[in-house]
């Protein structure tokens, strides 16, 4: 395998990951609406989102590390546990980022159910432990996708 196909897999998978990443969240949206995205009229995302983006987000890991798999052809291996490592260090470094934080007050005037999709997003806080649980369900998406770790059958 050439190291241009593997660094073109693991590119092509990182694009991959943005754009299912943020239709997931698209439909999440659609699914909960402001009221079910929120801890009540906090910015806080509820716990019904956090699992809704946990089965998401190993969906999407899964068809990612797959993708990866088949664009790095002959040796897909390497290509997928990069992937995999890059998402878990740039997701676990953002979660650190944001450890602490304080969530982010709704504008002035605005309750939750008059958030629009983009603005929900602007004022979004997720809960520590998803956004410390959320890269490692990615990745070992992504894994399993790519075939590196496989499930057994009884």
């Amino acid at each position: 395998m050439s190291k241009g196909r593997a660094l073109l897999a693991v590119i092509l998978g990182l694009a991959l990951n943005m754009l299912l990443g943020f239709a997931s969240i698209a439909l999440a949206w659609a699914i909960f609406g402001p009221e079910g995205a929120f801890q009540g009229e906090t910015t806080v995302t509820s716990f019904a989102w956090c699992a809704f983006g946990c089965g998401a987000g190993l969906a999407a890991g899964v068809i990612v590390g797959r993708a990866t798999s088949a664009v790095a052809k002959q040796a897909p291996r390497l290509p997928v546990f990069v992937l995999a490592g890059l998402l878990l260090v740039i997701g676990l470094g953002s979660a650190v980022l944001q450890l602490g934080a304080e969530p982010k007050p709704l504008p002035e005037g605005m309750s939750v159910a008059d958030l629009t999709f983009f603005e929900a997003g602007e004022v979004a806080t997720s809960p520590a432990w998803y956004s410390f649980a959320a890269p490692g369900i990615v990745a070992l998406g992504v894994l399993l996708g790519g075939r590196v770790l496989r499930v057994r059958r009884i």
